[in-house]
């Protein structure tokens, strides 16, 4: 990642949310390192005060405290670019693939003056220095003005499901709650996360009515993310199934943003 804005065109910011356990870091690593092809420079921002997500990201590294967005984000002083690059921790086998998230500091009392403007400001400096940031957000915006921000001022927010009735019901009572234009609940790419082999995707994708990429459950790619590799480099017929899907889902939002 880059230190210089000069001659760089903005970035664009992806969002990550859905219901409880659909995969989402996973899937938010893997196109992260996916949109890293071609020298692209990616950064993967979480906060998760409960899961510490560096850890969970990069299980096996000695990260610092001090690289931690809570800090970054509950400062007073005018955020610079060099601040964001010093709590930035980069992935060891991938350069251009960094993470900004929550470390064993940040708890859910860690940090009492978090704004949604600081963190539009952390947005602008990045996609000023990377080709693209993506959110790794929270599944419940209700009480997380972070993940609100982000589905705010997104260029492509995806919706990632579960393959189950959690799925369902998660899409139903967000579809409901968050009637605002400004959310474009009708322009977010859906994506059914971690379907098996006898998971009923027609009567799914049916219930949900507008499902743009089902992904396949991949014991490779979790084995890839939960032991802090790029999610990358299959072998087995799941994780090269699970790699075309994602590589679909970089298509969509290419799509999405190029019709913006």
């Amino acid at each position: 990642m880059s230190n210089s804005t000069q001659e760089h065109s903005r970035g664009v910011v992806i969002s990550v949310w859905g219901s409880s356990g659909s995969g989402k870091s996973l899937l938010s690593v893997a196109l992260a390192n996916k949109l890293t092809e071609g020298a692209n420079r990616v950064c993967v921002i979480s906060y998760d005060r409960i899961s510490q997500t560096l850890r969970s990201f990069l299980p096996f590294e000695a990260v610092p405290t001090s690289k931690s967005i809570g800090r970054l984000l509950s400062e007073t002083m005018p955020l610079v670019e060099r601040d964001v690059l010093d709590c930035t921790y980069f992935h060891r086998k991938n350069g251009n693939l960094g993470f900004i998230a929550t470390t064993e500091e940040d708890t859910l009392y860690s940090w009492t003056h978090l704004s949604k403007d600081r963190f539009v400001e952390l947005l602008n400096i990045l996609t000023a220095i990377t080709d693209a940031v993506i959110v790794d957000c929270n599944t419940n915006p209700l009480n997380d003005d972070i993940t609100f921000s982000a589905l705010e001022v997104s260029d492509a927010v995806l919706r990632v499901l579960s393959a189950d009735i959690k799925g369902i019901a998660f899409n139903t009572a967000m579809t409901a709650s968050l009637t605002a234009e400004k959310y474009a609940m009708d322009k977010q790419i859906v994506v059914l996360n971690q379907t098996r082999q006898f998971t009923p995707v027609a009567e799914l994708q049916k219930i949900i009515g507008n499902v743009k990429v089902v992904v396949p459950y991949s014991s490779e790619a979790d084995e890839r993310y939960n032991s802090g590799e790029l999610v990358q480099g299959f072998a087995r017929r799941e994780g090269v199934q699970f790699k075309k899907a994602v590589a679909q889902i970089a298509k969509e939002v290419a799509s999405h943003i190029a019709e913006q």
